[in-house]
């Protein structure tokens, strides 16, 4: 294989392995203190619609058992909720094509000591206190609890599913690196079959020129950045 074509395909493979691991689901949790040691905890899980994908059963099973604890209430944080017994309570999702894409869980806690429940199954200790008219919160991180039995082996089974995708990816990609070597003029064309969605094609170099820079495409579709590979 000619010395400019490896580092443009591994840069380019490296490239769509980042966009990879974008992660499929987002959490995040606010907290709103009100008066008179009231505190509204508001949980929110955003699920990327395009994660899901034929190519990756694991993914599949684990956002449709996602989505179906939260619409069933069974989620993490509904049970939290639900264990220190809200004044008043809220729920929302949104759909994208028919499937949940994302969910707002709200409680409003009629007391101080009610927030320290919510994460009695976290590793934080979480302590709000109201003393003669000043109110504060302390949050100390603690020790992780050890994992439970399924846990470790749902881990395992994840861990050995992405293990085979990656060796069965390099694996591929090693392939592509042989076969450019015996038919260099397919490269463009090759690139541009994998990873048109990912680089954007002015950027690749025409035959016979080196490669100096790859341009990374937005989801929308317009150029994210320019940055200029060094020759090996």
């Amino acid at each position: 294989m000619p010395g400019t074509l490896r580092p443009l395909v591994l840069a380019t493979s490296l490239l769509l392995l980042a966009s990879c691991f974008d992660p499929p689901v987002r959490e995040s949790v606010r907290i709103r203190f009100l008066p008179d040691g009231l505190a509204m905890v508001t949980s929110s899980v955003e699920l990327d619609p395009l994660a899901t994908s034929e190519k990756n059963p694991a993914l599949e099973r684990r956002l449709a058992d996602l989505r179906r604890d939260l619409l069933d209430g069974l989620d993490l944080w509904a049970r939290r909720f639900e264990a220190v017994e809200p004044a008043a309570e809220r729920f929302t999702w949104e759909k994208h094509l028919g499937l949940l894409s994302g969910a707002r869980r709200s409680a409003v806690l009629d007391g101080p000591g009610k927030l320290q429940g919510v994460f009695a199954d976290t590793s934080l200790s979480v302590t709000y206190e109201i003393r003669e008219g000043t109110a504060e919160l302390t949050i100390v991180p603690g020790t992780p609890a050890q994992a439970t039995r399924k846990q470790r082996k749902d881990l395992e089974e994840l861990l050995g599913e992405w293990s085979a995708d990656v060796a069965e990816y390099l694996a591929a990609t090693a392939d592509l690196y042989d076969w450019l070597e015996d038919n260099p003029t397919r490269t463009q064309a090759c690139l541009m079959e994998l990873f048109g969605g990912v680089i954007d094609e002015s950027s690749l170099p025409a035959e016979g020129e080196e490669p100096q820079a790859l341009s990374p495409k937005s989801r929308s579709g317009s150029i994210a950045s320019r940055r200029p590979w060094e020759k090996s």
